[in-house]
C-alpha cells in the first residue's frame, strides 16, 4: 500500500486556517489566551506528523520558516500600523498601545511556540544558527518593532517621570507594564546582560533626565531657601526617586539614579550649602539637631563626603571650647576663684555632653565624628596644665565628704571627668594631682563613698590603659 504523505500547501493551509489565524484573532479580541484543547491537540498532531515524513517530505524546516512568517506578517500588518497610529495621539495612549501591544506579542509567541513545539524538541537544537520558537518571537519583535519603535515608549516614559516629578498624578500601572517591555525583551532574548535593553535604551536617559531636572532645581533651591530647607526638599526629592523605582522601574535602576540626584543636589554643592549663613555652623551653634541628623543621613550614602562636614564639627567645638576657657581664665570680680574653676570644668562637661550626644544621636556615632570631637577637645585641654589642675580638684570636691558641688548625677558626672581626662595628652599633671587629693581625702576621711572612689580609680585606669 502507498504511503500517503502531507504536502506542505496543504499542510500549513490547515495550520493557518484552522490554527494560526483564529488564535491570532482570539488574543486580539481578548476572547482567550490560548487555543481550545481539542483544537490544540488535532493541530501539534498535525504538525507533528508533518515533521516525521521522511524526505523529501520532512516540512521541519519549512514551518519553522512559515512559523516565523507568520509572527512577523501580524507585526507588520497589525501592530505597526497601531503603533503609528497611535504615534498621533497623546503619550498615554502611545503608552497604552505599547503594552497591548508586547502583551498580546508575548501571548501569541507563548501560543504558538507550544503548537508548533515539536519543532523544539529535534529541529532548532540540531540546527546550526537557529534560535528556538520561543527565541526566534521575541527577536523578530526586536527586529520589525522595538528597534523602531522603542525611542517613541521611552520619550513618552521620561515625560510622564518628568511630569510626576513636577506633582502631576500619573497611572503608574501603566508606566510599570511598559517599563517591563524592556527588562522582558532582554530576558527572553537572553545573553550575558539580560537588562541591555532596559539599560541602554531606557535606564541611562532616566538617570540623565534626573540628573537635569535636579540641577536645575539646586539651582533654584541654593538661590532661594535656607540651608535647612534645602536639605528637606533633597530629602523629599531621595524619597521620591526611591519610591519611583519602588513603583514601576527596575530595581537595578535605583543605585545609579540616587547617585546621580544625590551628585547634583548635595555633592556638588556641599561646600556652598553648608556654609550658607543658615548651614552647619548655625545649625550646631542654634542647636538644630533634626536637621544636623538630616544632614548626615543624607552625606552618610556616600561617606567619601562625611570629613568635610566632621572638620566643619570640629571647628564648631573647638571654637566653643576655647571661648570657656578664655572666659574661665579672665579674672570675674564677686566670684571666688574656687567658684571659676568649678565654672570652667562643668562648662566643659557640658560641652562635651551635648556634643556627644550630637555624634550619637545626630551622626550616627560615626567615627569621623567621634575623631573630629576628640580633636576638638584635645587642642583647648591641652594649651596649658591648668584644665588637668583644674579637672582633678574638681573631682575631688564631687568625692568628698559635705561637697558643695551641685551634680545631679555623680556617676554620670565621674564619667565625664573621665572623658575629659582622656584628652589630655600629658596625664601626669592630672595623675599627680588626682593622688595627692585622694590620700588628703583618705587621711581626713573625708570619702563620700568608698564605692564611688573605687569606680573613680577604676574608670581611670581602663581610661589610661
Amino acid at each position: 500500500m502507498e504511503e500517503t504523505h502531507i504536502t506542505l500547501e496543504a499542510g500549513f493551509q490547515r495550520i493557518d486556517e484552522t490554527g494560526i489565524r483564529p488564535f491570532i484573532k482570539m488574543i486580539e479580541t481578548k476572547e482567550s489566551d490560548f487555543f481550545k484543547a481539542r483544537a490544540f491537540v488535532e493541530l501539534y498532531d498535525h504538525i507533528f506528523r508533518m515533521c516525521i515524513q521522511r524526505d523529501p517530505y520532512n516540512w521541519s524546516e519549512e514551518l519553522y520558516r512559515k512559523y516565523s512568517a507568520s509572527i512577523e506578517n501580524y507585526l507588520k500588518g497589525t501592530v505597526q500600523p497601531a503603533l503609528k497610529k497611535a504615534r498621533a495621539k497623546y503619550d498615554r495612549a502611545y503608552l497604552q498601545e505599547w503594552m497591548v501591544r508586547y502583551r498580546n506579542h508575548a501571548r501569541i509567541v507563548f501560543g504558538l511556540s507550544k503548537l508548533f513545539m515539536y519543532l523544539d524538541r529535534f529541529y532548532t537544537p540540531s540546527t546550526e544558527n537557529v534560535l528556538g520558537l520561543k527565541k526566534q518571537g521575541y527577536k523578530l519583535f526586536e527586529d520589525t518593532i522595538f528597534s523602531t519603535f522603542s525611542k517613541y515608549a521611552r520619550d513618552a516614559i521620561l515625560s510622564a517621570i518628568n511630569a510626576e516629578r513636577e506633582k502631576e498624578e500619573q497611572d503608574r500601572d501603566l508606566l510599570r507594564n511598559c517599563v517591563n517591555v524592556f527588562v522582558d525583551l532582554g530576558y527572553n532574548l537572553g545573553g550575558q546582560n539580560k537588562l541591555r535593553y532596559y539599560e541602554t535604551q531606557l535606564q541611562n536617559d532616566i538617570v540623565n533626565d534626573a540628573g537635569s531636572f535636579y540641577r536645575r532645581c539646586a539651582t533654584t533651591w541654593l538661590r532661594e531657601d535656607s540651608c535647612s530647607a534645602y536639605l528637606i526638599k533633597c530629602e523629599a526629592a531621595l524619597n521620591a526617586e526611591t519610591a519611583r523605582v519602588k513603583a514601576y522601574l527596575h530595581k537595578s535602576t535605583l543605585e545609579p539614579l540616587i547617585l546621580k540626584c544625590y551628585q547634583e543636589l548635595l555633592k556638588t554643592h556641599q561646600n556652598t550649602l553648608l556654609n550658607k549663613a543658615t548651614g552647619m555652623f548655625y545649625l550646631l551653634e542654634e542647636k538644630q539637631n533634626d536637621d544636623l541628623k538630616r544632614v548626615y543621613e543624607l552625606y552618610a550614602r556616600y561617606p567619601e563626603d562625611l570629613p568635610a562636614i566632621g572638620e566643619m564639627f570640629r571647628t564648631q567645638v573647638q571654637k566653643e571650647g576655647k571661648a570657656i576657657v578664655k572666659r574661665t581664665n579672665d579674672t570675674v570680680k564677686g566670684k571666688s576663684q574656687q567658684d571659676e574653676k568649678h565654672v570652667l570644668v562643668t562648662s566643659l562637661i557640658t560641652l562635651h555632653r551635648h556634643y556627644d550626644n550630637v555624634v550619637r544621636q545626630c551622626f550616627g556615632h560615626h567615627q569621623v565624628f567621634q575623631k573630629a570631637l576628640k580633636t576638638a577637645f584635645e587642642s583647648f585641654i591641652n594649651e596649658n596644665d591648668s584644665v588637668s589642675k583644674l579637672l582633678a580638684l574638681y573631682a575631688h570636691d564631687v568625692l568628698k565628704k559635705g561637697s558643695k558641688v551641685n551634680v545631679g548625677n555623680v556617676e554620670k558626672t565621674l564619667d565625664h571627668v573621665v572623658f575629659l581626662y582622656g584628652y589630655i595628652r600629658d596625664k601626669d599633671v592630672f595623675d599627680h594631682d588626682y593622688q595627692q587629693l585622694l590620700q588628703e581625702r583618705l587621711l581626713k576621711r573625708k570619702c563620700s563613698s568608698e564605692a564611688n572612689e573605687r569606680a573613680m580609680i577604676a574608670k581611670l585606669k581602663s581610661e589610661a590603659g
